[in-house]
């Protein structure tokens, strides 16, 4: 927890990004992390909470958004991929 919610936590975010090994981030590898990060905030969190809204609905769109709609749609790839790229220009 940084103590606010617009600074990156880089620990998190080099966990994340070095969990790709082949240098995509496929909706799979995302729900692995979302699971991690769901056990994390419950261990580390005494305040934590998981509701309807905010924990099934919001957390889970802040998994799936990034997975989805920043991915690169191309002629390579009309399913789209999520690279290390983009992930590092998202950041910046």
């Amino acid at each position: 927890m940084t103590g606010d919610n617009y600074r990156l936590n880089m620990t998190k975010f080099m966990e994340w990004y070095n969990m790709s090994e082949d240098g995509t981030f496929s909706m799979d590898l995302m729900a692995k992390r979302a699971a991690i990060r769901f056990q994390e905030s419950k261990l580390e969190n005494p305040n934590f909470y998981y509701g309807p809204i905010t924990g099934l609905i919001a957390r889970n769109a802040g998994y799936i958004f990034p997975g989805r709609f920043f991915r690169n749609y191309s002629v390579e790839h009309p399913e789209g991929v999520l690279s290390k790229l983009t992930a590092i220009l998202l950041t910046n």
